[in-house]
């Protein structure tokens, strides 16, 4: 949920009624870091080791943090009110001023992942109040990486999309060997949406794939990058920032601008500790030298149902192959960004193989067919 709209969800709750708040789940489960709710004893177990887990790490990562207990309700529909319903696209939110983090059931991952996030939104300090809403979600993300490092290839390349959306998407193509070494057989932008046209509803991105011919098609594809385009910004900068000068020199911006009187830290200091500009240019290439193999190979994952039928509509007919199996293998076509050295075997793109065997079996002929073409 966004920042700037938790300070009005503290008002509202001031505001409306305890009546029309929705009762909380009945199982209560108390962990050492605070306490969970959920509506089975399992739900609430699971995420009350989560959350003893998780919050001393986050403690670890981050100064100045809240060592007061946090609440954690797990809900089969996110709410607050008994007649106001979260999006279903958003899977936690944190009430600020309340101290309370809501979350989605959801798989032991997901919950670890969006619980490493919430919890940075509910821990962080007074002293971190000048962070602006945009690099303070950057942080979220960036300790929520930390937190999952069994997860962070799949977090990344998802942040990273997000920040690519602001300046034209990510210029991705497909690589098969040639006599003299390899060319480009197909290249396709990686969107928030198609130029001149009303925004997709989340989590729809479309692709641009651009054919020999010159032409080219859009089509919306349901895929995990629905969040607003910023918050993949305020995470870039967040991470490099990091990179530099450490969790510290991020909070010494924020202390420095408390005291110089600034009620935000501003933007162009942000900018300068990330060593970055107003160039859309220097973003870009920011963006694509964090992409390494298996980044890319997450980012393909996502992109299995689009690659399937590229591969299907545009090449298949222009190679000697009978089977998308064989078509992999006799044919190596790798996938990478533009203007960048890294690629991966598309063969090794998670559910690749699969997806493409069940559009392109291998043909297989009968005996009588046989017996009747001698």
């Amino acid at each position: 949920m966004p920042c700037s709209l938790r300070p009005l969800l503290v008002v509202l709750l001031l505001a409306l009624a305890p009546a029309c708040l929705v009762a909380p789940p009945q199982v209560k489960v108390k962990a050492q870091m605070g306490v969970v709710r959920a509506d089975s004893p399992h739900a609430a177990q699971r995420v009350a080791g989560l959350l003893d887990k998780l919050a001393p790490q986050v403690h670890a990562l981050l100064p100045d943090t809240r060592r007061a207990p946090v609440e954690v309700w797990v809900q089969r529909q996110l709410a607050i009110y008994s007649h106001w319903e979260v999006s279903a696209e958003v899977p936690a939110f944190t009430i600020e001023g309340v101290g309370r983090i809501h979350m989605l059931e959801a798989s032991p991952r997901e919950l670890s992942a969006a619980l490493g996030h919430e919890l940075v939104h509910a821990l962080l300090g007074e002293s971190w109040e000048p962070l602006p809403a945009v690099a303070e979600e950057g942080l979220a993300d960036w300790v929520q990486e930390q937190l999952n490092p069994e997860l962070a290839s799949s977090l990344r390349a998802d942040h990273l999309a997000k920040a690519s959306a602001a300046f034209d998407g990510l210029a991705l193509g497909l690589w098969m060997p040639a006599r003299s070494g390899t060319r480009q057989v197909a290249r396709f932008t990686f969107l928030g949406r198609p130029e001149d046209s009303e925004p997709l509803p989340p989590p729809s991105v479309a692709i641009r794939s651009s054919g020999d011919d010159g032409g080219s098609f859009w089509k919306p594809y349901q895929v995990s990058v629905s969040d607003p385009r910023l918050y993949g910004l305020g995470y870039l900068l967040v991470a490099r920032i990091v990179e530099r000068h450490g969790v510290a020199g991020l909070h010494s911006l924020c202390l420095r601008a408390t005291r110089e009187g600034h009620s935000e830290v501003p933007s162009e200091w942000l900018l300068e500790q990330a060593g970055l500009n107003d160039d859309a240019s220097a973003w870009r290439a920011a963006i694509a030298a964090r992409f390494g193999s298996t980044e890319l190979m997450a980012l393909g994952r996502t992109l299995v149902p689009f690659l399937v039928e590229l591969v299907t509509d545009e090449l298949r007919p222009r190679v000697n192959a009978r089977s998308g199996d064989e078509f992999l293998w006799r044919y190596h076509p790798r996938l990478g960004l533009e203007g960048a050295e890294t690629r991966v075997s598309l063969a090794r793109v998670p559910d690749m193989q699969r997806a493409l065997r069940r559009v392109w079996p291998r043909q297989r002929v009968r005996g009588a067919a046989v017996l009747a073409a001698r």
